[in-house]
């Protein structure tokens, strides 16, 4: 059955092992490698799954790790041989290993998890034909070994180990291994780790992305259980402190050596980001940066690397062209130099059979006695204290207490031996129980774990670095403690970084923006562009979009609001409608005088012959154009913009109408006198007062119209979108022709019938008064209606069209009426003349106007 299993899980991987077909010697290589062991005996055992041998893709067990890998199998054989050593810590009691090599492979890792159970559990001493491993287990208290397991290393070896020991009777497990998916307490009850689990390492890197400010960073991962925690905390949490990842390269251990080409050269065409994380194994890394070496292929980046890989100076140092100036985070440990001075001694002598293995292959010792006997570990090029020692000593200095707290607390109760404890172990649980209280104080800190079985995050952060003399060494420059209320400590001047001086490399997808340009947000959000909105718009979006102000707002002082614009129109406040305004005044007064005056002197004869009737109708035109200007000076509204729509062709209408009735009137007397003495028709005042008023009652009809078809109002008008805006009532060429169009008329027939008349008795000269207003206006008229119509700032055409008011009443009070006032006054004064009382006595008599005179 066993042998079976170790075939499954073992061998025939060998044999179907993809690229490349095995040979016989390469097959028993392996095997060896597979089944070589260390071990010491004791009266109960704690195994030690280590990775000794590196895994490649074309075979299963590989060459030799770097020497830090068997230090830490030292380590762990050092802290036990220390413990057996201290007679406070189980007196009496020896603690014996079993070590097994994984391979750095998930598989060899399940196989030996197999081996080592079978051995402890179910197969006889007498059974066991390898006489080391039988002689290591002849233990008296053989049915509680091994206690416990220290290792492995690796996080997808751990998975495979912790499944199996789970299945074995949940044997406690205290691993080396970072990921994630190991902290599920309900699928993995027995394992325990000494080291931070990597959503700590996660949080340590991001907290040194903010320290730097590196906002836009590359992220390389291989797509394992180690690899794929990181990636799923960095992408999940980076989004919330706005960092992005520019490139993303996942690489498993089995993609082919184009896959690694391929992400090295979407690495190197991004030349925003030069900050690039490595969270990835051993293997991964190292085949990563092989192929980027033997393919020339120049990084020039920055490397944040997790503790996966970079952890001696010996792993990096055939990259170092590649790797100058980066950052690795690792955890927390101190240096042992009771352990360096003992590792640093070992030979060939030692029972350990990989420290024979490791001189004969990092020595270049292999066949030659004489090298073997004379070459300690101290005298082989790249060796290096490891940084992990500590950590493997701690574990095991775990486990023991552990041990020793059961037994404590099992013969509280009774006293008894410690083999009669260890024969009366029948379940692991209560040695998990046990572990989950543990609190002690190792070489590294307080040692506790969590509901999950894990430690709080410990990191150093070490940089590597350069000198002139090609010399590399690996110098820390920070820590990273989860405890601590300010994690993250780290000193920026001693970190030299890969361009070899003190400034900070960036890693940012975009330049700040200046103060005076905003910031429109891309895919991803670190990347962005500098804009800057027209003087018409404003910022939205987060300042990120232009929104343009509508025509009649324009950008508040922030540039985020549309503020109103303040309307233009002609204020009373102005000088130009004060100024306007009194000329009204004046106007309005003078005409209201004149009617006054027309009206105390109603019944006198001069003023009977000068058509009463039609001159009351005209001053009420006048009063009305003098009037119009406050209307149109004030602010437009409905109702000031109805008035103006009415009132602007009625003043000329009321004025103009009883005009052209009068000069047809004299034109007619005078024509008819020469030929008959016959009375013309349609001459009383009554008659004229009629006609008048259907004149004036057309231009009021075709105000309606136009006012029913194109209806007044206020509206705005922008000159200047967003700068300028003018409430004007709205106007439009039709209903402003046609109305003006009509009083031309009526100014035409005034101007045809006075001129006719120009030849008509000089003591009645009101037919030449009546031809020097009409022409006169005719020629303000004319100037008028085109700037009216042509003039495009319509603030202005309020103003013009009051002057033109003013005007109108200025010209029609000083020319036509000025005479007949200064009579009035003559006659009310009794200073007329006696051609003027016969005139006005002739009239008076026969109660007629200017037909009777001129008889």
């Amino acid at each position: 059955m066993w042998t079976f299993l170790k075939f499954v899980c073992l061998v025939i991987p060998l044999v179907t092992a993809k690229r490349k077909k095995i040979t016989k010697e390469e097959m028993l290589e392996n095997i060896e490698h597979l089944t070589k062991f260390s071990c010491s005996p004791g009266d109960v055992v704690l195994a030690g799954l280590f990775p000794l041998h590196d895994y490649h893709r074309e075979v299963m067990c590989a060459k030799l790790l770097a020497l830090n890998y068997l230090q830490r199998v030292e380590a762990f054989i050092w802290a036990i041989d220390q413990i057996n050593k201290n007679p406070k810590i189980l007196p009496n009691v020896k603690i014996g290993y079993f070590i097994l090599d994984t391979c750095s492979n998930p598989s060899v890792t399940l196989g030996q998890a197999f081996t080592m159970y079978k051995y402890f559990k179910f197969i006889s001493l007498e059974k066991i034909h390898n006489k080391g491993i039988r002689k290591c287990l002849q233990s008296s208290y053989r049915t509680v070994s091994p206690f416990a397991v220290i290792g492995p290393e690796f996080s997808d070896s751990s998975i495979q180990a912790a499944n199996a020991f789970t299945i074995f009777g949940n044997i406690p497990m205290i691993s080396l291994s970072t990921s994630d998916e190991l902290s599920n307490n309900l699928r993995y009850p027995s394992f325990f780790r000494i080291v931070s689990p990597s959503r700590f390492q996660g949080q340590a890197i991001i907290d040194i992305l903010l320290y730097f400010d590196w906002t836009y960073v590359n992220l390389v991962y291989s797509k394992e259980s180690y690899g794929q925690s990181g990636f799923s905390y960095l992408s999940s949490h980076i989004t919330h402190f706005k960092i992005c990842l520019a490139e993303v390269v996942a690489i498993s251990p089995d993609d082919d050596s184009e896959i690694y080409v391929n992400g090295i050269r979407k690495l190197r065409k991004n030349i925003k980001s030069k900050v690039t994380i490595l969270f990835a194994t051993s293997f991964v890394a190292k085949s990563f940066f092989q192929l980027a070496k033997d393919r020339g292929i120049f990084l020039d980046h920055t490397w944040l690397i997790s503790e996966g890989w970079a952890n001696t100076l010996s792993e990096v140092i055939h990259f170092k062209y590649l790797l100058k100036g980066l950052l690795t985070i690792q955890s927390y440990s101190v240096a042992v130099p009771e352990f360096d001075n003992y590792f640093s001694k070992l030979t060939i002598n030692n029972s350990n059979p990989w420290v024979k293995e490791s001189i004969e292959y990092h020595g270049n010792c292999k066949g030659n006695k004489t090298c073997l006997n004379q070459v300690s570990l101290r005298d082989l090029d790249n060796f290096e204290d490891d940084p992990f020692s500590s950590i493997v000593i701690d574990s095991v200095y775990t486990a023991v207490s552990a041990l020793e707290s059961l037994y404590i607390e099992s013969c509280k109760i009774q006293p008894c031996s410690f083999k009669k404890f260890a024969s009366s172990f029948k379940s692991y649980t209560s040695m998990v129980d046990v572990l989950y209280r543990t609190n002690l104080t190792g070489l590294t800190g307080r040692i506790m774990f969590d509901e999950k079985g894990d430690q709080g995050g410990r990191y150093i952060i070490r940089n590597l670095k350069w000198f002139s003399d090609g010399e590399y060494e690996f110098a820390t420059v920070g820590t990273w403690f989860q405890d601590r209320s300010n994690s993250l400590e780290i000193n920026t001047t001693d970190i030299m970084w890969n361009a070899n001086t003190s400034n900070i490399p960036e890693a940012i997808c975009s330049a700040k923006c200046p103060s005076e340009m905003h910031t429109r947000y891309l895919h991803p959000k670190c990347c962005w562009e500098c804009f800057k909105c027209s003087s018409n718009e404003i910022y939205t979006a987060n300042t990120s979009m232009c929104e343009e102000c509508p025509p009649s707002s324009k950008p508040d002082n922030s540039t985020m609001v549309c503020e109103t614009i303040e309307p233009l129109y002609i204020k009373w406040t102005s000088g130009l409608s004060i100024c306007l305004g009194c000329l009204s005044f004046i106007g309005c007064t003078v005409s209201v005088a004149v009617t006054a005056l027309f009206y105390i002197n109603n019944d006198k004869h001069l003023i009977r012959a000068c058509s009463r009737e039609l001159c009351y109708i005209m001053l009420c035109g006048i009063t009305l154009s003098y009037l119009l200007v406050f209307s149109l000076l004030g602010k437009p509204t409905f109702i000031t913009c109805l008035l103006n729509r009415f009132c602007f062709p009625l003043s000329g209408t009321l004025v103009y109408a009883p005009l052209a009735i009068k000069s047809n009137r004299i034109y007619r007397i005078f024509s008819l006198a020469k030929k008959s003495t016959r009375k013309p028709r349609f001459i009383s005042s009554e008659t004229q007062v009629g006609i008048a008023v259907v004149f004036i009652t057309i231009q009021f009809i075709i105000c309606i119209i136009w006012s029913v078809e194109y209806p007044p109002s206020a509206v705005y008008t922008y000159p200047v979108p967003n700068k300028v805006v003018i409430l004007a009532c709205q106007s439009s060429l039709t209903p402003t022709i046609i109305p003006l169009g009509y009083n031309l008329l009526l100014i035409l027939v005034c101007i045809y019938y006075a001129f006719l008349s120009r030849y008509f008795p000089n003591n009645y000269n009101e037919s030449k008064f009546i031809f020097l207003s009409v022409s006169t206006t005719l020629s303000l008229w004319v100037g008028f209606i085109p700037t009216l119509l042509m003039i495009q700032n319509v603030y202005f055409k309020p103003a013009v069209e009051a002057i033109a008011m003013i005007f109108v009443g200025m010209i029609c009070i000083t020319s036509l009426k000025n005479e007949r006032v200064m009579v009035s006054e003559r006659l009310s004064k009794n200073l007329l003349t006696t051609a003027e009382k016969n005139i006005a006595d002739v009239s008076n008599e026969q109660e007629t106007d200017d037909f009777t005179m001129l008889k």
